[in-house]
C-alpha cells in the first residue's frame, strides 16, 4: 500500500472516531435534557377564599396532597393563603388574570361575571350525574369565555344552612330579617321577604353583634372555626340547595401543560370529588360536641323549606338568564 493510501485510511478511520464521539456527546445531552425535563417540577399557587383550616378549604388540600401523590412530585401547590391574600370576592377575577394558578371558591362569589355558576347551587343532581350529564364539561366552557379559567369539578359536598340570633317558628317569621349572604342566597330571600346583606365571612361576628345583622347564611358545617356558634344560638333545617364551591384553575396556565399533566390532574379531581362526603361527615362530627356545648336549638320548618329555595333559585334563573335558562335546566335538573 502506498503512503498515500496509508494517510487516506487513517484519515477515515479518524473522521469516524471523531463523528462517533460527537453523536455520543449529543445523545447524552439529549437524554439529559430529557432526564431533566422529566424531573421538573410543575408548581401551581393557589389560594382559598377561608382560612386554611375552614371546611371550605378543606378540598384545596386533600387535593394538593393527592395531586403531589399521584404525579410522583411533578405537580406541586403552592397555598398562598387564604381572604388575607386576596379578598374572596376578586378570587375568580385575580385567577382568571393569571395572579395565581388554582383555586377551590364558591362560584358565587365570580357571579358577576359567571352567573351561570349560580346554577350549581340549584342543581337536583349528584357529583356523578352532572359528569354523566356533561354539566360540567357545559359550564367550564362558559368559565373559559367568561373567566378565562377551566373548571375542573366540584369542591365540596354540602348544602347550605341559616344561623338566626333570635328564634323563629315558621318560614312566614323571616320577613323582614337581615340576612348576610352571597348572591347564592338571594333568591332564597327575597322569596320570603328577607333582605340579603353582602359581607366578607370575616365581618360576620362583628356584624351580628353590633345587631347589623340578624343571621346570616352558611354551609351546614363549619361556623365554630368563626366562633358564630355563641351569638347564632339558632340552626333552620332542613338544610337545603347545594354549597357551590369549584374547583379552578387559569386557563392559560392549563393550557400550557402537558397532556399526561392534564390527565393526572383530571384523575385527582374525580378522586377527591368521591371523598368529600366523608371530609364533610368529619368536620360535621368535629362541630357538633361545639355545637352542643353551646346551646345551640335547632329549629324545623319542614320539607317545604328546602322545596321554597330550589323553586326561588330556579325562577331566579330564568328572570336573569333567559336565553341560557333552557341549557341550564337541561344540565342540571331532573
Amino acid at each position: 500500500m502506498t503512503p498515500n493510501g496509508i494517510v487516506r485510511i487513517v484519515s477515515l478511520i479518524l473522521s469516524v472516531f471523531v463523528l462517533v464521539l460527537f453523536t455520543t456527546a449529543c445523545s447524552g445531552g439529549e437524554e439529559k435534557a430529557n432526564s431533566k425535563t422529566k424531573e421538573e417540577t410543575i408548581v401551581l399557587t393557589g389560594v382559598t377564599p377561608v382560612n386554611s383550616d375552614d371546611y371550605l378549604a378543606s378540598a384545596f388540600h386533600v387535593f394538593a396532597e393527592k395531586i403531589e401523590k399521584n404525579s410522583d412530585g411533578r405537580i406541586k401547590i403552592e397555598y398562598k393563603g387564604g381572604p388575607e391574600t386576596i379578598a374572596p370576592m376578586e378570587q375568580g377575577e385575580a385567577l382568571g388574570s393569571g395572579v395565581v394558578d388554582f383555586a377551590v371558591t364558591p362560584a358565587a362569589y365570580y357571579a358577576a361575571t359567571v352567573p351561570e355558576g349560580l346554577a350549581l347551587s340549584y342543581s337536583e343532581l349528584s357529583i356523578e350525574e352532572e359528569l354523566e350529564r356533561g354539566s360540567i364539561d357545559y359550564l367550564n366552557k362558559i368559565h373559559n369565555d367568561k373567566l378565562n379559567v377551566q373548571l375542573l369539578g366540584r369542591g365540596t359536598s354540602a348544602k347550605f344552612g341559616l344561623f338566626l340570633k333570635e328564634k323563629i317558628d315558621s318560614v312566614d317569621d323571616l320577613k323582614g330579617l337581615r340576612l348576610r349572604g352571597t348572591p347564592t342566597y338571594g333568591p332564597l330571600f327575597e322569596k320570603v321577604g328577607a333582605n340579603l346583606i353582602t359581607l366578607p365571612s370575616g365581618d360576620i361576628f362583628e356584624s351580628l353583634d353590633k345587631g347589623v345583622i340578624d343571621g346570616f347564611g352558611w354551609i351546614e358545617t363549619g361556623i365554630t372555626k368563626l366562633g358564630l356558634q355563641d351569638l347564632a344560638k339558632y340552626h333552620v333545617e332542613p338544610f337545603y340547595l347545594n354549597v357551590d364551591v369549584v374547583t379552578i384553575m387559569n386557563l392559560d396556565k392549563w393550557n400550557s401543560l402537558p397532556e399526561d399533566i392534564k390527565k393526572i390532574i383530571m384523575d385527582t379531581q374525580r378522586e377527591v370529588e368521591k371523598e368529600l362526603p366523608a371530609v364533610r361527615d368529619q368536620f360535621k362530627t368535629e362541630d357538633a360536641e361545639k355545637l352542643k356545648g353551646a346551646g345551640i336549638e335547632r329549629i324545623d320548618l319542614g320539607e317545604q323549606f328546602p322545596d321554597i329555595a330550589n323553586e326561588a333559585g330556579w325562577d331566579f334563573i330564568e328572570r336573569k338568564l333567559p336565553e341560557q335558562n333552557a341549557d341550564l335546566i337541561k344540565y342540571f335538573r331532573k
